[in-house]
């Protein structure tokens, strides 16, 4: 495995370019961290999957009644990239709270 390494630490920028390259066929715009809300949120809510949308709609919300909240979407969990993920990270943020899901019992 640390043999491997080397390319594994090289996925997200990898991941990056083909995302900037569907932006250029389809006009849609990813990253492997996206952030959305208020520019300076004191509170973002980190998760990943489908609910993220539902999420990002709440936070936007909140942004019009003037809360300092956000959501951060990880699109890329493994291997986890700690800088881009900081970089999406607005610097204000003073509670992170990340969001998983849990399995539905039958």
């Amino acid at each position: 495995m640390e043999s491997q390494k080397y390319d594994i630490d090289r996925i997200p920028e990898a991941v990056e370019k083909q995302m900037d390259l569907l932006h250029e066929i389809t006009g849609r715009r990813y990253h492997c961290y996206e952030y959305y809300g208020h520019p300076e949120a004191e509170t973002v809510i980190v998760l990943l999957g489908a609910s993220g949308s539902t999420v990002q709609l709440v936070a936007e919300e909140y942004v019009k009644q003037g809360k300092k909240v956000g959501v951060l979407r990880i699109r890329l969990f493994r291997p986890f990239d700690t800088k881009m993920f900081c970089a999406a990270l607005p610097k204000t943020a003073k509670v992170v709270v990340c969001l998983d899901r849990a399995p539905e019992l039958v």
